[in-house]
């Protein structure tokens, strides 16, 4: 397959102007970056159910309410049964795979001794005989028990762990993992998958997909490694992760699947939104040079991350150049100036009230109400009554109203975070520990509290959209830019470097002048089987 024209028939999501609406949309409406990390990790179906296993769809697969059922059936049991199918010299090529691979697991970790091959074809051997014992009546719960109660040989269960070592099972809990076992397939267990594609199936569908997906990549000899996040965030993504070699096959394998389950492909959701899309049911996207986003999530956050940086530095460069700017906010005009300093003072007196509460909480566990009222002055410098006070309000409005001129003049350039405590004499003595405050002098004392910022900018940048259309581009504009600083390229779903494997894997294709029709199912040549 020529892997260039994936590329150029994948949609940008920053081309596509209802995935733009989503991008900045879900930004405003976020409560901070964690949030809106997690808005992003969903796809653009607003409302979208959580992932949920119905028990009908469960039972198709396992007959046990424990998820994790799900991966020893297949980490095991699919493995087993691929071994069973394997030729007596096929065998006899894993089996020595599996005596060299019992010499690089750290035998503190694991039962001790190490494995020749004859010993791991008696072992597999004894599991095959287990298993096929009274195989049309026993259930795949069953089948699944025995593993998990043991054999009771020592041989056993250390083959067992070498195959267990050898999936190259992800640590992160919040992951359901299906993945080709690396001795029972041609590839290195240190490749690194540059490429992934992503897809939503409606949730009644999703075992059935991934049984499909699997059995095809068997059929092939294909190696698969799928991920499926399932935290609070995650709406059933099925993440099948590849190499840029196997990336054709697996887009054939799945194009391979439509066609014979084109129901399944119907009631597919779109894909998470900052994955490019192929045929709008399948996302794709590369994961970073640094591996970083090896994660469940990373790709997504490495974006995300950069798009908040870049809204924000659209909405402070268009405020400097707009200062003055009269805008229309809830029906009311004004000036950027205005509302401004009007949202910095509300988030900021929001903000302290929330700090200054928690802090009040926290003395009340050990002290009457009177000594945590003093304990809360004698720390912020000011007490909760001074907070509700109208003059002493006043007087914070416009101690912000100096420090946000102070801010615009030095084009946002330092701690707008730490807004200075005003002298009244409503709090005539202010003592705040050594880490608030900034100066000695009562005057230039300093309060911070965390936010503030990132919290006015998303007010300013919503009203700045309504007002001004050109904003929107802006910031697509600022986007781009930061995606290419940090090697992402035109199209923000592949990195720079997935790009030159691509094209450097389709120059090989050309040059040795192989077929790029569709992949054939492995023939493999039965002989009898020595146990």
């Amino acid at each position: 397959m020529d892997l260039r024209k994936v590329y150029d028939t994948a949609e940008d999501p920053l081309d596509n102007g209802t995935s733009i609406n989503f991008i900045i949309n879900s930004y405003f409406a976020s409560k901070d970056r964690a949030d809106y990390y997690g808005r992003l990790r969903d796809t653009e179906s607003e409302f979208l159910e959580c992932f949920a296993f119905a028990p009908n769809e469960v039972d198709r697969f396992i007959e046990d309410e424990n998820i994790f059922q799900c991966i020893l059936f297949n980490h095991w049991m699919n493995d087993i049964r691929r071994i069973s199918r394997l030729s007596v010299s096929e065998k006899n090529n894993f089996f020595e795979r599996v005596s060299r691979a019992s010499y690089d697991i750290p035998s503190e970790a694991f039962h001790e001794g190490r494995m020749n091959s004859e010993t791991a074809k008696s072992a597999f051997n004894k599991i095959v005989n287990k298993i096929n014992k009274n195989n049309a009546s026993i259930t795949k719960k069953a089948q699944i028990d025995t593993f998990k109660n043991g054999f009771r040989d020592a041989n056993v269960t250390r083959l067992l762990e070498i195959l267990d070592w050898n999936l190259g099972q992800k640590d992160d809990a919040s992951i359901l993992s299906f993945k080709s076992n690396y001795l029972l397939t041609d590839q290195r267990k240190d490749i690194r998958n540059s490429v992934f594609l992503a897809v939503v199936p409606n949730k009644l569908h999703v075992y059935e997909f991934i049984g499909e997906y699997l059995k095809k990549c068997d059929k092939y000899n294909v190696p698969y490694d799928i991920d499926i996040p399932y935290d609070e965030y995650s709406k059933r993504i099925v993440r099948v992760n590849s190499t840029i070699e196997n990336l054709g096959k697996n887009l054939a394998i799945f194009e391979e699947i439509s066609e014979h389950y084109p129901e399944m492909i119907e009631d597919m959701d779109k894909p998470p939104v900052l994955c490019g899309r192929i045929k709008d049911w399948i996302g794709i996207g590369t994961f970073s040079a640094k591996a970083i986003e090896r994660t469940p999530y990373g790709y997504t956050e490495k974006r995300a991350g950069l798009i908040v940086d870049a809204i924000e530095d659209t909405t402070k460069q268009y405020i400097l150049e707009n200062y003055k700017k009269t805008i229309v906010t809830s029906g009311k005009s004004g000036t950027i100036k205005n509302y401004l300093t009007g949202y910095t003072y509300d988030t900021y007196l929001r903000k302290t009230k929330e700090t200054v509460d928690l802090y009040y909480k926290a003395m009340r566990e050990d002290h009457t109400v009177e000594e945590a009222e003093e304990r809360v002055k004698g720390f912020f410098g000011f007490s909760r009554n001074d907070l509700e006070d109208p003059k002493y309000q006043k007087m914070v409005e416009k101690s912000i109203r100096t420090h946000v001129n102070q801010i615009i003049a030095n084009g946002f350039e330092g701690e707008y975070d730490s807004f200075p405590v005003p002298n009244s004499d409503i709090c005539k003595r202010l003592v705040l520990p050594d880490f608030l405050v900034s100066s000695d002098k009562v005057c230039d004392r300093h309060l911070n509290i965390e936010g503030v910022l990132a919290e006015v900018l998303k007010k300013m940048a919503m009203d700045i959209t309504l007002n001004d259309p050109r904003f929107k581009g802006g910031i697509i504009s600022e986007i781009r830019t930061k995606f290419d600083e940090q090697c992402i390229a035109t199209k923000s779903c592949f990195e720079d470097y997935a790009i030159e494997e691509m094209d450097r894997y389709s120059q090989k294709e050309e040059t040795a002048h192989e077929i790029t029709g569709p992949i054939r199912p492995v023939n493999r040549k039965v002989e009898k089987d020595d146990r």
